[in-house]
């Protein structure tokens, strides 16, 4: 939450089905989580976007 307050976006900044894809791909790992959550966040930034959906989350 720190860092989405830190750029100025909400809470709800992930849609429910990218958190439950990262999740899953996480493994329960939370270093994995928090590294797949940033890379998300970039790419979605780079393309100007400020929500998160399943389709920022390259998890292959």
């Amino acid at each position: 939450m720190h860092e989405l307050e830190q750029v100025k976006l909400g809470s709800n900044t992930f849609a429910e089905g990218a958190i439950e894809l990262i999740l899953r791909h996480a493994l329960g790992c939370l270093r994995l989580c928090r590294n797949l959550c940033y890379g998300s966040l970039v790419d979605a930034c780079r393309e100007y976007y400020c929500a998160m959906s399943t389709m920022y989350c390259n998890l292959q």
